[in-house]
C-alpha cells in the first residue's frame, strides 16, 4: 500500500502517448535538463509524479497542452549516472485529473522551477461488488485461453500470474493488467489514452474484450502461415 496526498501539486512528465497504467511499472530513461531537475525533487519527496500525454504534436513544443487524465506514479527503483541522467522504475498508482496546472517560468532566473507541475484529483474507481464482476472475469480469462490467443506470450503469462495468485486479484485490476498485456500487442496511443481516462471497469472490460475478440482473426491468419521447417527468419507470403 502506497499514501497518496492530494493536499500538494504534483509534478508532470509529459510523453506524446500514454507510457503509465495503474498496476504497471515502466522503465524510463530522463535526459532532459528539466526532468533532470524534477526526478531530483521526487526523489527527495514522495517519489511520486505524474505522467501525462500531450494533446497534439508536442515534440516541438516547449509547454504543450495535455490530456487532462494522467496516471500518478511511484518511483520504485533508479540509477543516476555520472552525466547527471537518470533511469527510473516507475509503478502506476492510480489514476487522476488535472485540476489546475502551473507552467514553468520561462526566465530561467536562477532558483526557477524547470517543469511544470498540476493539482490533481483522483479518478474514482466505479464502485461494483466483485460478486457483480464474476462474469468479466470469466469473460476475460477464457478469451485469453481461448486459441490462438493462447498462443500469444504476453497473455500466457496474465493466466499464469491470476493462476498463481488463486484468483485473488479483484477484477478492476485484473482487467488493467489484461489491458497492459494487450497494449503491448497493439500500438494504439488513442487506445492507451480510453482505458486510463475510463474510471468505469465494466465500459474498460467492454474495449478490451472488443480488441481482443478483434485479434483472433489476423493472429490465425499468421498461424496459418506459420510453417515450422521453414529456414529461421523465413515466412512464406
Amino acid at each position: 500500500m502506497v499514501r497518496v496526498s492530494f493536499k500538494h501539486s504534483f509534478p508532470v512528465f509529459v510523453l506524446p502517448h500514454v507510457a503509465l497504467l495503474p498496476h504497471a511499472m515502466v522503465q524510463l530513461y530522463i535526459f532532459e535538463a528539466r526532468y533532470r531537475e524534477m526526478i531530483e525533487d521526487v526523489l527527495d519527496g514522495s517519489g511520486q509524479f505524474a505522467i501525462a500525454m500531450c494533446d497534439g504534436d508536442c515534440m516541438n513544443e516547449e509547454n504543450p497542452a495535455v490530456r487532462p487524465t494522467v496516471c500518478l506514479g511511484q518511483i520504485a527503483k533508479h540509477e543516476r549516472f555520472g552525466d547527471g541522467t537518470f533511469r527510473i522504475w516507475v509503478r502506476g498508482l492510480c489514476r487522476a485529473r488535472i485540476t489546475s496546472e502551473r507552467l514553468p517560468d520561462e526566465s530561467g532566473g536562477a532558483g526557477v522551477q524547470s517543469y511544470r507541475t498540476a493539482r490533481l484529483e483522483p479518478v474514482e474507481e466505479e464502485a461494483a461488488p466483485e460478486a457483480d464482476l464474476a462474469y468479466i472475469r470469466a469473460d476475460l480469462m477464457e478469451l485469453l485461453c481461448t486459441d490462438p490467443l493462447n498462443q500469444v506470450g504476453v497473455f500466457k503469462a496474465v493466466v499464469k500470474q491470476i493462476e498463481a495468485q488463486d484468483n485473488e486479484v479483484p477484477t478492476p485490476i485484473l482487467v488493467d493488467i489484461v489491458s497492459l498485456s494487450l497494449l503491448a500487442v497493439l500500438d494504439d496511443f488513442d487506445l492507451r489514452y480510453q482505458l486510463l481516462a475510463e474510471a468505469g471497469v465494466f465500459e474498460r472490460a467492454r474495449m478490451v474484450k472488443g480488441q481482443l475478440h478483434a485479434l483472433r482473426a489476423p493472429l490465425g491468419a499468421a498461424d496459418r502461415q506459420y510453417d515450422p521447417d521453414a529456414p529461421k527468419g523465413v515466412s512464406w507470403n
